[in-house]
């Protein structure tokens, strides 16, 4: 092969060399041949169930730290959900290990937490920290990482949230008519906002109004803006449908009716009689009756078409004087 030939072979060689050490740089992989990769830090918070006045120790399980000299968190979280009342090393991989931890919870809904080296400097993974949150009421709050600097290098999108949820969330199925339909929850739905009550069926929602004439409509300007499980519904579907509410079971089960027209809802899973409910206050109703409908509880004209409340629906009832029913 004369020089020439040589040359051009090295050249080709050379080429294919940078190509292939430029394309490791780009990559992010400088790592040797055969060697494995370096795993970076990172944390995971977990989902737990609560009940309301519960304390929960949530742990922060923390992966592949190298020489830890110090650790910045940041975790948001839901104060009207949860309330955080410690932090602590105890019982983790830095117990005993001259590690000291600050943690601070000046914000609603956020604890910052501060770990850092007094001694010989830990390497592995376990649980790094471990968090007390007291349960306040039924509902989910997220467990979100802001921040997780690990020797002042930011790893945050190497993290898992996590989540609280204080009782059982449930689901109800409610049967809306094509028209008009009288309605009522006995679940108090995860986000009260009517616009995300009725989100599933925007499409064949034309109205939603209270006894007291507040409106909601799908794009409009509202006055009716949370949904309250203490009040019954009027909502009108351009056709059939079904609205799945998501929540939780009141604590308090007890409606305050008063004297005159009231929009009852049913705080029931099951059906209820109305002769159950109203134990010894039958004397104080003037009538009860289906919110749509022609089913009547008239005790002044023993008229008792109407002697069962159904769950998801609501009805309309006057009350010659007020009374408190508890379901």
């Amino acid at each position: 092969m004369n020089k020439i030939g040589i040359n051009s072979g090295l050249s080709i060689i050379l080429a294919i060399s940078f190509l292939f050490f430029a394309s490791r740089e780009l990559s992010g992989n400088t790592r040797p041949l055969g060697e494995p990769a370096i795993l970076q830090p990172g944390a995971v918070l977990p989902n737990v169930t609560g009940t309301i006045g519960e304390t929960l120790t949530i742990p922060i399980n923390a992966t592949n730290l190298t020489n830890l000299e110090g650790v910045d968190i940041i975790i948001q979280f839901d104060a009207g959900v949860v309330q955080v009342l410690n932090a602590t090393l105890t019982g983790g991989m830095l117990a005993g290990q001259n590690y000291n931890l600050i943690f601070n919870t000046a914000q609603a809904g956020k604890i910052i937490i501060t770990i850092y080296a007094q001694g010989n400097l830990i390497s592995g993974s376990g649980n790094l920290v471990f968090i007390s949150f007291k349960c306040l009421n039924n509902g989910s709050s997220p467990l979100t990482f802001s921040k997780f600097d690990v020797n002042e290098t930011n790893y945050l999108a190497n993290c898992t949230n996590g989540s609280i949820t204080i009782g059982n969330i449930q689901n109800q199925s409610i049967s809306l008519n094509q028209g008009w339909t009288g309605i009522s929850s006995y679940l108090i739905p995860q986000n009260t906002d009517i616009g995300e009550v009725f989100s599933s069926i925007s499409g064949n929602l034309i109205i939603v109004k209270n006894l007291a004439g507040d409106f909601y409509q799908p794009s409009r300007n509202n006055s009716l803006v949370n949904w309250d499980y203490q009040e019954g519904y009027f909502v009108k579907s351009n056709s059939p449908t079904t609205l799945v509410i998501l929540g939780n079971q009141p604590t308090n089960k007890q409606i305050v009716l008063n004297a005159g027209w009231n929009l009852l809802p049913v705080l029931s899973p099951e059906n209820v009689s109305i002769a159950n409910l109203f134990a010894g206050q039958i004397d104080k109703i003037k009538i009860i009756k289906e919110a749509i409908g022609l089913k009547l509880f008239w005790p002044e004209k023993q008229i008792s078409t109407l002697q069962i409340l159904e769950t998801g629906k609501s009805y309309m009832v006057f009350m010659n004087q007020e009374a408190t029913i508890g379901f």
